[in-house]
């Protein structure tokens, strides 16, 4: 089988799927409209729109199957063979992970703060440069070699679990497994750790679509607030503290799992203490990803009643009661399906 003709195909394949996503959210934009309108107005505001459910549930799991399809696309471009092809699975590259691969390829217990650290140790070892001296690029490629070596020796592409840092003094450069360099430049905006965390509004995303897909529907939820005098609707995907039992160890289990009146106190000192760099909570210190957490500067992080909290993770607009967790069905998502449409066409192009 030519693999050129089957990259071509799954091209095909991830375009449909940009399509239908495309489609689904111009339709859900207007069923959300009436399921809000309706909410405002008390017309049937108990009612559960299942019109706009659907179109949502399948806005979710399109975003999914694009990134999946994305990730073969990858796989065929890296070289897999086609006997490989059902072996391939999209890895988030996340703290964890990293930490694994550390592990098995260098026998060391590290936690994932002091994974740098030990890189640089590795980089003076062997080749007696300091890490600013480094090409930024191959910094970071490097960084990553191991974990992306694990992924890529599963499937065949590379021939042992780790990343010899090769180094070329005479040309001051290091010499880098061409399939992991590729890896890294086709998938590096999925990434979700400690170090490269632009994945993480994706990966949200894609949880709630695993907890809808096997186990519980995260029902939308209208809510109503007022700023300033201006009535702001918003549509929310609802996770009561109950379903944590349903979602799988990860970012948005963490989330809901989160305890209000810890949030509540930690936001009160992020909010009263602005700093640079910012003043880390609870959640994001188990959450192991960074100062990932904002605040809205102007409208504050507490409504009126002071019964519910408000904050970003990346970019994405959460609400968290007493009860339940609820995330953004509606600006947040649409705006972050443009972002992974316009990272997906861009990698589709890029030719490493």
């Amino acid at each position: 089988m030519d693999m050129q003709d089957v990259a071509k195909e799954v091209e095909e394949n991830i375009e449909y799927q940009i399509d239908k996503l495309e489609f689904l959210c111009s339709e859900s934009v207007e069923e959300n409209k009436i399921f809000l309108s309706d909410h405002l107005n008390l017309l049937n505001p108990n009612k559960k729109s299942i019109k706009n459910q659907v179109y949502t549930d399948s806005i979710l799991n399109a975003m999914a199957s694009l990134i999946d399809y994305y990730c073969i696309y990858c796989f065929i471009k890296i070289g897999i063979r086609e006997e490989k092809i059902t072996k391939i699975q999209y890895r988030p590259i996340n703290n964890k992970y990293l930490i694994k691969a550390r592990e098995q390829n260098k026998k060391t217990d590290l936690k994932v703060d002091e994974l740098q650290e030990f890189f640089h140790k590795r980089i003076t070892d062997h080749t007696n440069l300091k890490p600013g001296e480094i090409d930024i690029n191959d910094y970071w490629i490097c960084f990553f070699g191991d974990a992306i070596s694990c992924v890529l020796y599963e499937v065949g592409l590379v021939n042992e679990r780790n990343n010899a840092l090769n180094y070329d003094a005479a040309n001051n450069k290091f010499i880098i497994e061409k399939n992991v360099a590729k890896y890294f430049y086709y998938m590096n905006f999925l990434f979700c750790n400690r170090y490269s965390n632009s994945g993480v509004r994706y990966n949200i995303y894609v949880d709630i679509n695993n907890c809808l897909k096997h186990n519980v529907v995260p029902h939308l939820a209208p809510k109503v607030e007022s700023f300033n005098g201006e009535v702001r609707m918003y549509s929310y995907f609802k996770l009561k503290n109950s379903d944590s039992i349903f979602l799988k160890d990860g970012i948005l289990k963490s989330i809901v799992k989160a305890d209000f009146e810890i949030l509540k106190s930690d936001f009160s000192r992020k909010s009263n203490n602005p700093s640079s760099p910012p003043l880390q909570c609870t959640l994001e210190n188990e959450l192991g990803l960074g100062p990932i957490i904002t605040l809205d500067p102007q409208n504050g992080y507490l409504s009126k009643d002071q019964e519910t909290i408000y904050f970003f993770i990346d970019t994405i607009l959460i609400a968290k009661n007493r009860d339940a967790t609820l995330v953004d069905a509606n600006n947040s998502l649409l705006d972050i399906l443009r972002t992974l449409i316009r990272e997906i066409r861009r990698g589709v192009h890029l030719d490493v």
